[in-house]
């Protein structure tokens, strides 16, 4: 039985997924004709914070002058995250971190 501090960590995480999963699924559902695979990952795995757009949201806007500089620092920070902060891992297999990198890429191209 958990008590106390691991108790509360466990409902923190718990609700921390449950609110992932309610964004990521909302965001999908608000494109229901995203085709391409690469869209769809960006709805399902970054939608959420970053807008299904990319124009931003909770997390920053993908549209414009991005943070990272360099394609292996933006790829880096796709699939493995920004630690000490809300952008996590990706949690994909390289190929599919690099279909997401290139729609990034693309909405980058979509100045404001």
């Amino acid at each position: 039985m958990l008590t106390g501090v691991r108790y509360y960590e466990v409902c923190m995480r718990n609700l921390i997924i449950l609110i992932t999963l309610a964004c990521s699924a909302r965001a999908f559902a608000a494109a229901p004709d995203a085709t391409d695979v690469s869209a769809r990952l960006f709805r399902v795995k970054c939608a959420g914070c970053h807008g299904v757009d990319g124009a931003g949201g909770a997390g920053a806007s993908l549209q414009g002058k991005l943070h990272h500089q360099g394609s292996a620092q933006l790829f880096d920070v796709i699939k493995n995250g920004i630690p000490g902060t809300n952008m996590p891992a990706s949690g994909l297999p390289d190929p599919q971190v690099k279909k997401l990198f290139t729609y990034v890429i693309s909405l980058n191209k979509k100045r404001p």
